[in-house]
């Protein structure tokens, strides 16, 4: 007797109009290896729409907790898949439970598994599933409701419906939007006669050609797989699998109506249907040969090893050479592999970053971004210098985690500049506009940059640690007594000796003025630097370490807390909360002229992030490490990005 086991094929139905502050996600996973194969295929189709905090996370959130609990360790044993999707909504609506609390949100949810001829629905909010049958159309949901009346909590799931599948059925479950619920009619009629893929075609044709139109959701194909035994009389090599449709003889089998039969009770039971046993094959029907392979070839070269003494020369040369390459050269790589360490070390550093990944996740589901960046950050540490597929795999989720949460951007650094016949010129500085920048080395040597060279404009005559920009002058501080000052208009450099070092690590200038963070906390400011400079304290910070400073009339202190401190007239006005914790060499900006951002460079982390303002929220982040190893880099007035690299060369990043 050959064995029929049924296959569902999806295909994701996702098609967004890019309505304001909405998000449509589909998750379809079927499953990896054997354990997780046999619990079957999951299914996620979900919609979000939230106020001004961006609460788009919560949605591959969703998707990953899903997975992570149907497929857990526990489930894999137990083999018991409405089992593990009651242990899936359990744990889901506990998450919600928590953004429930503190949240504003709207959030329709389907979540459905299949497995064998098994299906198990649940929903929260809006959402419809739909089988075909014999040419009928079922709405699941509606007529179940016929027959249970209970009420449900619009925040949490539904109680779990189960029915059988056959082979043939269709499925098509999505959010019922308005766009969608308007063309319901003519997309029951193709779902019910027309194929998979026609369907899929038909749903895309109207995201095309309608503005308003969106659809999330999933088309699902049952078909079948036929196993052939293996007998006793014959030896086969392979065994036959083929996906197939049951034919209508087969499905008309069943007596009782379609709908009877799916929808008579809470359970659905439903008896399969009989299939014909397939023809006795008859042995001289069956031509058995057996194809030349290498693999063949190497089998009876090792098989002649009890031989090899009554071998000619050639022969003999010929079967160490395969023994060599079959199983000494393998055989020693992986005794150097294990004796070396480096397979125990990929599999501890896989799974410590997996655990970590899961903890980030459930820090998110809290709204704890500080602890989900430092967990994910660890996470990537431990599988960093440690190459498989599973740890390169991982690797990828946990960026692709860290990018979402930073709201990373996909704008690449563009090049501006490269040294041409300045290659001799070392420089560590950048700043100033987009189309003719400063550079300066750690001489004090200044430099104007041209398209392919450098040419100097002056000398700071001094180790200028701080470059910084001032209206139409530039000036440098060496963290001791001296300062200079460039004026752009008449390329002339003023040197300025303070009487003592204000003992100061980072400075800022505004409308002729310099501040400057003392090593005690004391904030100083230096008036009228271009003319009959004056010294004056201008406020106190408490205990926090600045690493940076920022200024357009209000003060903007980058602490290593990773708080902003705002201060206006030497007092404390407020604080903004980056969620982590900036690197030592971090750096902050915000042009002078009535910019709302600002931006956060942190080289460790290889990001430039911009904060707006008034709402004290992350905006966006941007990826630099495309443009090699980085030196400086610097935001100017434009709120472009200026990025030097230690070849000498002038990247860009239009924000």
């Amino acid at each position: 007797m050959e064995k029929i086991t049924l296959k569902p094929v999806a295909k994701e139905l996702l098609f967004e109009n890019g309505a304001p502050n909405a998000h449509y996600d589909v998750l379809v996973y079927d499953g990896n290896g054997s354990q997780e194969k046999n619990l079957g295929s999951l299914y996620t189709i979900s919609y979000l729409k939230h106020g001004d905090e961006d609460l788009g996370y919560i949605m591959s959130l969703i998707s990953s907790v899903a997975k992570r609990e149907y497929y857990s360790k526990q489930s894999l044993i137990e083999q018991n898949p409405k089992q593990a999707f009651e242990n899936t909504l359990r744990k889901l609506n506990e998450i919600l439970d928590d953004f429930y609390e503190n949240r504003d949100f709207e959030l329709d949810l389907g979540l459905l598994a299949i497995s064998g001829g098994s299906i198990f629905i649940s929903h929260l909010g809006k959402f419809k599933i739909a089988l075909a049958r014999q040419d009928e159309y079922i709405d699941i949901l509606n007529s179940v409701a016929l027959f249970d009346k209970s009420s449900e909590d619009a925040r949490k799931f539904s109680n779990v419906m189960s029915g059988k599948l056959v082979s043939g059925d269709k499925l098509v479950a999505y959010h019922p939007n308005r766009s969608v619920t308007l063309r319901e009619k003519i997309l029951k009629d193709i779902f019910v006669n027309e194929s998979q893929d026609v369907f899929h075609d038909k749903i895309a044709q109207l995201a095309s050609n309608v503005n308003t139109f969106s659809y999330c959701g999933i088309h699902i194909a049952i078909g079948e797989i036929k196993e052939i035994p293996i007998t006793k009389n014959h030896k086969f090599s392979d065994v036959g699998q083929a996906i197939t449709a049951a034919s209508p003889a087969e499905q008309e089998t069943v007596a009782v109506s379609a709908t009877k039969q799916f929808l008579g009770d809470k359970n659905f039971s439903r008896e399969r249907p009989k299939i014909q046993p397939p023809p006795r094959i008859i042995p001289a029907e069956v031509s058995i040969s057996h194809k030349r392979t290498v693999l063949r070839d190497i089998g009876g070269y090792l098989a002649d090893l009890k031989n090899i003494g009554r071998m000619g020369r050639k022969k003999k040369t010929i079967l160490l050479a395969v023994l060599a390459v079959v199983v000494i050269i393998p055989l020693g790589i992986v005794v150097y592999m294990i004796s070396s360490g480096s397979m125990g070390k990929a599999s501890v550093a896989f799974k410590n970053a997996a655990d970590k990944y899961r903890l980030a996740q459930l820090a998110l589901s809290k709204s704890d971004f500080r602890g989900a960046r430092d967990l994910l950050g660890a996470a990537l540490s431990d599988v960093s210098g440690v190459r498989n597929s599973k740890t390169d795999k991982i690797a990828n989720e946990i960026t692709g985690t860290m990018d979402f949460v930073d709201k990373t951007t996909d704008v690449k650094p563009e090049l501006i500049y490269e040294p041409g016949t300045s290659q001799g010129i070392t420089v560590s500085k950048i700043i100033g506009d987009d189309n003719s920048p400063y550079a300066a080395n750690q001489q004090g040597v200044l430099y104007v940059v041209t398209p392919g060279n450098l040419v100097q404009v002056g000398n700071f005559a001094m180790d200028a640690k701080h470059v910084i920009e001032m209206g139409k002058y530039l000036v440098a501080f060496d963290e001791n007594k001296n300062i200079s000052v460039f004026s752009g208009e008449s390329q002339k450099i003023n040197l300025i000796t303070l009487r003592e070092s204000p003992q100061a690590k980072v400075m800022t200038a505004y409308e002729g003025n310099l501040y400057m963070v003392t090593t005690t906390g004391k904030i100083l400011k230096y008036a009228n630097v271009v003319g009959d400079i004056k010294k004056s304290d201008w406020g106190v910070l408490g205990s926090e370490n600045v690493l940076s400073m920022a200024i357009d009339g209000n003060l903007y202190l980058l602490a290593d807390n990773g708080k902003i401190i705002t201060m206006y007239k030497g007092k404390r006005t407020g604080e903004i909360d980056l969620q982590f914790n900036p690197s030592p060499d971090s750096k902050i900006f915000t042009p002078a002229n009535g910019s709302t951002s600002l931006f956060v460079y942190d080289p460790v982390k290889k990001k430039v992030y911009t904060f707006d303002k008034t709402s004290k929220m992350l905006v966006s982040s941007y990826k630099i490490d495309e443009a090699a190893e980085v030196s400086d880099l610097y935001v100017n007035a434009k709120e472009n990005i200026l990025i030097l690299t230690k070849d000498g060369k002038i990247w860009r990043i239009g924000t």
